[in-house]
């Protein structure tokens, strides 16, 4: 009397109802049972579309997601971009691979040092054999010297000399874009020095489709860095 067969029996009894078998009512046990199990499974169901990063909670609403348009289109457009940054890649790896094999006597500024050594090893071996008073008279021929130069140095309508000039003319030319920012390595094309920097040194352009004027950022990295390298020289 105290299962809940007889139970129910009671309550179908109250309600003007016929009492049923135990086994009947064993068999809408079971079928209860496994409509809370599937309740309970569709509760629990949840699905992410990584394409599309949204997060669903039906099985019908993810069904119907994965054959709409706008996934199948989003799925197309993740797959162009990938075989893209694939080419870039390559691209940039060969870049790579050509660039280790330029010698360091290519890059600019090799001639420049090597001269630089040469002219400090001949006034080594001068101060070699040089005393304190000859020191002072080389210095004072120097000076004169010097000053004679610069007198027959011819000079602009404001009082400038040539060289100043051409430094002043040096400074306000625009920055070569073809030249590298980290190793000075001079390539065909902007975008040729851009594959360069990205596949050499990590060089990355953050939101590359919406950039207008490469040329024109490259310019302005080139113009800080030569600033940033006169202040660190001066500073020293």
């Amino acid at each position: 009397m105290q299962s809940d067969w007889h139970r129910y029996n009671l309550k179908r009894r109250v309600a003007s109802l016929p009492p049923l078998t135990s086994e009947i009512f064993a068999e809408k046990v079971l079928a209860n049972q496994a409509s809370a199990a599937a309740s309970a499974a569709q509760a629990a169901f949840e699905k992410v579309c990584p394409a599309c990063e949204r997060t669903y909670f039906s099985q019908n609403a993810f069904q119907n997601h994965l054959g709409s348009q706008k996934h199948k289109m989003r799925v197309a457009q993740l797959q162009a971009a990938s075989v893209t940054s694939l080419d870039d890649d390559t691209e940039s790896m060969m870049s790579s691979a050509i660039s280790l094999g330029e010698s360091v006597d290519t890059l600019p500024g090799a001639d420049v040092d090597s001269n630089a050594d040469v002219d400090f090893s001949r006034v080594a071996e001068k101060l070699q054999g040089t005393t304190l008073e000859d020191s002072g008279a080389a210095i004072g021929q120097t000076g004169s010297a010097s000053v004679q130069e610069q007198e027959g140095r011819p000079q602009s309508a404001a009082g400038t000399t040539s060289t100043e000039q051409e430094t002043a003319t040096t400074e306000d030319a625009p920055p070569d874009t073809t030249i590298c920012l980290f190793c000075n390595f001079k390539s065909a094309t902007v975008d040729a020095n851009v594959v360069h920097m990205k596949g050499k040194h990590g060089m990355f352009i953050p939101e590359r489709p919406y950039l207008v004027d490469l040329e024109g950022l490259i310019g302005w990295l080139s113009d800080r860095v030569h600033a940033l390298q006169d202040a660190s020289t001066a500073v020293w």
